[in-house]
């Protein structure tokens, strides 16, 4: 079902680039979804370190800047990313459809890249953190996003002539007693 919200795979990807998107540096994130022991959807999400420059301490996707050994190709960034931050390996991930781009405050074109993360994934085992890119991983249950009462705030902005409803969440870690702010 996912795909019939994002851009099929078999377009190329110079095809699927937003016009106004065109002349930014590229980068790209890996929205990796995965099912628990219980068949239990969830979404493998990272902290970053409070020292970083960028988005100091910031709860995101495993992602970043597109680099010459890419190719220019948006899924090849989000994988090799993955890789780096959170040691996935490319072939245990299985790309299933690109979301359209956005700008990000940082003047990058962010293209979303939704993936599976094939079985058997223990995100208490199978992951290996870049320390200098990455603080923590966790993973939520889609679940959680689709309750409303989870939502601690949803506030709408304006974006580079767009609206949006920014919607805000804390989550309470059980694997690791931690509590993230997502937004």
């Amino acid at each position: 079902r996912l795909r019939s919200f994002g851009h099929s795979l078999d377009v190329p990807h110079p095809q699927r680039r937003t016009h106004h998107h065109a002349h930014l540096p590229r980068a790209s994130v890996l929205v990796g979804l995965f099912q628990d022991e219980n068949d239990e959807t969830h979404v493998l999400l990272t902290k970053r370190p409070e020292k970083l420059k960028s988005h100091p301490g910031q709860v995101c996707f495993p992602g970043g800047r597109q680099e010459e050994c890419d190719g220019g190709n948006d899924i090849a960034t989000a994988l090799r990313e993955t890789k780096e931050e959170v040691g996935v390996a490319t072939d245990s991930i299985e790309p299933v459809c690109i979301w359209d781009s956005v700008e990000s405050v940082n003047g990058l074109c962010v293209t979303p890249v939704i993936a599976r993360i094939k079985k058997p994934f223990d995100i208490e085992k199978d992951l290996t953190l870049c320390p200098r890119e990455v603080d923590a991983a966790f993973a939520v249950p889609l679940r959680y996003f689709a309750d409303e009462a989870n939502c601690a705030s949803a506030e709408e902005i304006e974006w580079k002539g767009g609206k949006f409803t920014m919607r805000t969440y804390h989550y309470a870690c059980p694997l690791n007693q931690r509590e993230f702010t997502i937004w």
